[in-house]
């Protein structure tokens, strides 16, 4: 299946249809191995990759890659937890905008950023960072800004996923 090894995802809808963006850690074809994001649709088909022919060279590549978030303007958020610690910010049609974060023990770098999600409990959206050695989730505005710590002392933090008021680690 072209879409098997899906590390992260997430279900979005778009208008009335809905899709799922995974992050494709690896998946072997004949003689293939991917490293991409995908955004699918609920029959399973591809209907965009990135990196694609608009993408822009992607610092450090999407080697690594272990989470996916869709922000309600479109932007596509990407991390290389199992890499560069990057998050990779793409466009709605998978075009790079930024990356941030890295490897480090700074506030804004990350040990193993793992999972993504976009949190929308605190009125402007946030990203919501599963940073797994440093046991945290970490909160980022949209456009890379460190706003803080949002919980500390967890166990390997690795996927968020949000119902209501509540985060699910």
């Amino acid at each position: 299946s072209p879409a098997q090894g899906i590390h992260g995802m997430q279900m979005i809808t778009e208008g009335d249809k809905q899709f799922i963006y995974g992050a494709q850690l690896n998946a072997y074809g004949k003689a293939n191995k991917h490293k991409r994001a995908v955004k699918l649709d609920l029959d399973g088909n591809i209907v965009m990759t990135i990196p694609n022919k608009d993408t822009g060279k992607i610092p450090g590549g999407l080697n690594g890659i272990t989470g996916i978030a869709v922000a309600p303007d479109g932007h596509i958020f990407v991390s290389m937890g199992y890499g560069s610690n990057l998050i990779h910010k793409f466009d709605k049609a998978g075009k790079i905008v930024k990356s941030f974060g890295g490897k480090g023990g700074e506030k804004e770098k990350f040990k193993t950023c793992h999972g993504l999600g976009i949190d929308t409990r605190c009125g402007e959206p946030r990203l919501l960072v599963g940073d797994r050695e440093k046991r945290r989730l970490g909160h980022l505005d949209l456009d890379r800004n460190w706003i803080g710590e949002h919980a500390t002392g967890l166990r390997l933090p690795c996927a968020v996923s949000f119902h209501g008021d509540h985060v699910a680690v």
